[in-house]
């Protein structure tokens, strides 16, 4: 659009046709109500936004905003899926955003009105102020450049950082397990490199007991001579062998960006399959770093309290039924209403990969 517009002569009337409806109704309908709040609901492309308002407020000949449907299709949009294409390249290798020029600077309306702002929306403008003074974390850095590698060399494409931060968020990932996944992006977990400053005895908890090596969280999960690291992988692993197999090769940036992972066969979405790794593989990571801390917590590394293969493989199963009896809960929709989970959504996450007697009807929920 804003190519569209300073292509144009300002004084010639202009039709623009894209497929983002969301873009139109952006800059058209609620184009008053987002200046008003200072595009606070779209922080992300909030300086894109108003770079397109103010170029189309400069405009003095009549611009129209269009996005075709099928039903009122157009001869353009012929052409606008290789368009979208295109852009969506252009957009991922560009580099640092445009500036604006003077003449469309002066059209621009920063910032969020006094008139009408409220205390919570204040306090948002405040916060997003702060945030983008604040210099980004090494580690948090380390950690989301493993996500995109992971994530790309399991879908074919690097996600954005605001992707990963969102994904986790996802109303499939449980709280505690969102946390989790929150202090390990962050480098929040007070392990390994936390104590190698520290005076003894504390310098010791930098090590991990069972390997002598520096237990930071990639180690814990995947690098332990622990009996929670083997087992319950191999669980998840024989559990969801009859619909993915062979078992993915992950990595701590795999555990933490799972919930962008896209395990669909090619050139076929399945929503179900998808779901069903994000869950187990996100709860698996959760239990081994909670058997974890309980060995090196609770139980003061002593090897003869740490849980047996028998334990752990119970504690694994209860979980996922857990999860099973939680979505199960959540189709109800006479309680959730809109908020409850589709049926359909929930026997194709589980398709396949439970045990049931033989007169259990197809629709079990």
């Amino acid at each position: 659009i804003i190519k569209a517009v300073e292509m144009i002569d300002p004084s010639r009337r202009l039709f623009i046709v894209t497929n983002s409806k969301g873009a139109v109704k952006k800059l058209t309908l609620l184009s008053a109500k987002n200046e008003q709040r200072g595009w606070l609901d779209h922080p992300s492309n909030a300086d894109v936004f108003r770079h397109a308002m103010a170029a189309l407020r400069r405009r003095t000949a009549e611009t129209t905003l269009a996005c075709p449907t099928k039903k009122h299709a157009r001869p353009e949009t012929a052409v606008l899926e290789c368009t979208t294409v295109r852009a969506k390249e252009a957009a991922r290798n560009a580099g640092p955003g445009r500036e604006i020029a003077p003449d469309v600077e002066i059209y621009d309306i920063p910032g969020a009105q006094l008139h009408g702002i409220t205390q919570k929306t204040a306090h948002t403008v405040i916060q997003q102020m702060r945030a983008k003074g604040t210099p980004a974390r090494r580690r948090t850095t380390a950690n989301i450049n493993k996500v995109k590698a992971a994530v790309e060399r399991q879908n074919g494409s690097v996600p954005t950082e605001d992707q990963i931060w969102t994904a986790i968020k996802s109303r499939d990932v449980a709280r505690n397990v969102r946390n989790f996944l929150w202090k390990g992006l962050h480098g929040g977990h007070k392990i390994g490199d936390y104590f190698t400053n520290m005076p003894a005895p504390w310098r010791d908890y930098a090590l991990c007991p069972l390997c002598n090596v520096t237990e930071d969280l990639q180690h814990i999960l995947f690098g332990c001579s622990s009996r929670e690291c083997e087992t319950v992988w191999r669980l998840a692993a024989v559990f969801m062998a009859n619909r993915f197999h062979p078992w993915p090769a992950l990595s701590l940036g795999s555990v933490l960006g799972c919930w962008l992972l896209d395990f669909s066969p090619e050139n076929v979405s399945d929503n179900g399959l998808t779901r069903a790794m994000r869950i187990v593989i996100s709860e698996s990571a959760f239990l081994i770093w909670k058997i974890r801390c309980e060995r090196r917590i609770e139980h003061e590394d002593d090897t003869d309290l740490s849980p047996s293969i028998d334990e752990i493989t119970g504690r694994w199963h209860a979980v996922i039924n857990a999860r099973i009896a939680h979505d199960r809960h959540l189709t109800n929709r006479r309680r959730y209403k809109g908020k409850s989970l589709n049926e359909d959504l929930v026997l194709d996450t589980w398709d396949g990969l439970l045990d049931l007697p033989e007169n259990v009807p197809a629709n079990w929920i």
